[in-house]
Formats: structure tokens, C-alpha cells, sequence
């Protein structure tokens, strides 16, 4: 479970694959290696298996890597018919958890297909604080999904990057394709929230939903976003806030069904979201920035009718508070994780054109 894997050449055809590791058992049996894949592509991954987390990997977990690969011609299809409480699906992963990193991963002609938590990276990115658990964040970083791929679940937490960003990362990654869920469906994640109160929060960073994406909640009484289908907190929990940012990230994609929000689509009782500087197109007069709201703070975050109506002015209020937002930050983990969830981004102006994310040389 630890082995590491260097693609060199003559990638074969990857049909009728079996995930690496599909369950979790008492062994704690999980995938633990580095897959460096040299920025090769594996041409025809298919992966239909009835198992609790499928993807390309089923469990990656305690720090393993899958960086520097693309994927064509993918179809990952979980079609578990166990409890639906546990099932993860992913075109990378199912599920990542403690410290894990997906890098530069980018999906093509695919298709990803499961219940509940699909992502078209990774179904749960996944990661529990505090004095009990103390776990690394797993981050998805520079992870790609094109217009010609489609991501879809039955059930509810459904994004074009991750399902369920559970206190974890998601930074610098863009969703082309579309997305179908019928609860909870966004174009970068379906849900972020933190874990618990604790300050193990969850981050979406620098990251889009592009106006090629159309995202679909096919029942019309739950809840859809451009960027996140919802903030949640479980009340099951019963431990106060939970804590999600979202920062620098942007949604031009079309919503369809459901109650919609051009950035978030409902953020239920007890949870704090923070969205700064970010913002979406607003494609009819009745599109409003979150669906249902309990308490979302939003700074300098808006959306626009035409790329037009940015100005100099407004970008330069927006990198004032991603300054703000990255002079003030914190996590549970304190600076073992402080660099990592700074918004190394800044907006650039384009006169008659939206605004672009472009690299901060001067964040560290």
C-alpha cells in the first residue's frame, strides 16, 4: 500500500480496472504511495465497480500523492448498492484523507458516475481536527476537468472538482464540465464545510466553475451553486459553527433547477462562510449570490451582468482584502498549514474582459 509509481512510457489502455483499494478495513488497508505520472496520459480508464469508494484510487490516505497525469477517455461509474451513508466517487479518488495531495491531474472526454459525494476529482476530500484527531489537510491543486467530460451523482453532494471538501483544500483547479446532482450541486464542490468547530475548516481557493459548465439540481426543492452547492453543518454534532472560506473564485456557468445561488446555494444554521473577493456572472435579473442563507459574510464578492461593469477600482479593493484575508488567516493546525491556505492569487484587470486569477509573487 505504500509503493511508489513512476509512468515512464508506453502507458497501456486502462480498462476493466480495479481500484486501489476500495474499502476500508481493519487493517486500515489504504493506498499510502506517491503515483507520479510524469505527465503522461492514461488513455481509456474504465472503472465500474460496487464498492465504497471508486475512482482511479478507491481510499488514498496518510500523505499519498497522485500528481502530473491526465486521464482520456475515462468512465468511472460506482454503482454501490450497500448504505448509501458511505460512498465516495471520484475520477482520482473516491476518497482522500490525512494530508493527502492530488497535483496538476487533468481530466478529459471523461465521465464520472456514482450515488452521493462524486466529484470529478476526488468524492470526499476529507480531513478531522482537534486534540483527538490532529490530521494533515489534504489539498486537489491545479486539477483540470474539461468541457467534453460530465459529472453526475443520484444523490446529493455532487461537484465538478470534489463532492464533500470536508476541512480540507481545494486550490487553483477549474471545472468545464457539467454537473448533475439532485441535492447540494456545484461547479467546484457539491458541499465545504469544516470539521466539527474546531478550526479544521474547509478552503476553496483561486478556483472556477467556467461558462462552459452547466450545473443541474434536478429536484427542485434542494439547493445548487456556482461554486458550492452548499455549507453545512451536521446537527448531529452539535459542537457550535463551523467555519468555510471561500476566496478568489469565480463562477461564469449556467445554473438549471433548484434553489440557486450564482456562488453558494444554501448555508444552513450554525455555519459561518466567508466568501472574499470572489465573484460570478449574473445571467438573468432574478440571480441572487446564495440560494438560502444562515450567515455568509461577503467581502468585496459580487456578481456581474457584463465583463464590463469591473473596473481597476474594484479589482484593486478585491486584492486589498485577499491581502487582509491572508494577513488574518488561521486553522486549527496553526502554520503547518498557514502558507498552504493563503491565496497565493491576485485579480488582473481586462479592459473589456473578466477579470483573471493571476500568480502573487509577493505572497509567500
Amino acid at each position: 500500500t505504500d509503493t511508489d509509481i513512476t509512468v515512464t512510457d508506453g502507458v497501456p489502455s486502462g480498462s476493466n480496472w480495479v481500484p486501489l483499494r476500495m474499502y476500508e478495513t481493519s487493517n486500515n488497508e489504504f493506498f499510502n504511495g506517491v503515483i507520479d505520472g510524469n505527465n503522461f496520459t492514461i488513455e481509456g480508464l474504465i472503472v465500474k465497480a460496487n464498492a465504497v469508494a471508486v475512482g482511479f484510487i478507491g481510499w488514498m490516505n496518510n500523505s499519498a500523492v497522485v500528481k502530473n497525469i491526465k486521464f482520456d477517455k475515462a468512465y468511472i461509474h460506482n454503482i454501490y448498492t450497500g448504505n448509501l451513508g458511505e460512498t465516495y466517487t471520484g475520477a482520482v479518488a473516491g476518497r482522500s484523507h490525512k494530508g493527502s495531495l492530488v497535483y496538476n491531474v487533468h481530466i478529459l472526454n471523461s465521465v464520472v458516475k456514482g450515488t452521493k459525494e462524486v466529484g470529478g476529482i476526488v468524492g470526499r476530500n476529507y480531513r478531522r481536527g482537534g486534540n483527538k484527531y490532529n490530521e494533515s489537510i489534504p489539498v486537489i491543486n491545479n486539477c483540470t476537468i474539461d468541457a467534453n467530460s460530465s459529472i453526475s451523482g443520484t444523490g446529493e453532494y455532487v461537484g465538478g472538482i470534489c463532492g464533500n471538501n470536508y476541512g480540507a483544500l481545494i486550490v487553483n483547479c477549474m471545472n468545464s464540465a457539467d454537473v448533475s446532482g439532485s441535492k447540494y450541486v456545484g461547479g467546484i464542490v457539491g458541499m465545504t464545510r469544516s470539521y466539527y468547530n474546531n478550526g479544521a475548516n474547509g478552503y476553496l481557493i483561486a478556483s472556477c466553475s467556467s461558462d462552459d459548465a452547466t450545473i443541474y439540481c434536478l429536484n427542485d426543492s434542494n439547493h445548487s451553486g456556482g461554486i458550492a452547492g452548499c455549507s453545512f453543518l451536521d446537527p448531529s454534532h452539535k459542537q457550535g459553527a463551523s467555519d468555510s472560506y471561500i476566496v478568489g473564485c469565480y463562477s461564469n456557468s449556467t445554473l438549471i433547477g433548484g434553489k440557486k445561488g450564482t456562488i453558494i446555494g444554501s448555508n444552513n444554521t450554525g455555519t459561518t462562510v466567508e466568501i472574499i473577493s470572489s465573484w460570478a456572472e449574473k445571467k438573468d435579473d432574478s440571480d441572487i449570490i446564495y440560494g438560502e442563507n444562515s450567515d455568509i459574510t461577503l467581502t468585496e464578492t459580487n456578481h456581474y451582468k457584463s465583463s464590463t461593469d469591473f473596473t481597476q477600482d474594484i479589482i484593486d479593493k478585491m486584492n486589498d482584502k485577499i491581502s487582509e484575508y491572508n494577513g488574518k488567516v488561521w486553522d486549527v493546525q496553526g502554520d503547518v498549514v498557514k502558507e498552504l491556505i493563503k491565496c497565493h492569487y491576485k485579480w488582473q484587470y481586462n479592459e473589456n474582459g473578466w477579470p483573471t486569477l493571476v500568480k502573487d509573487e509577493s505572497v509567500n
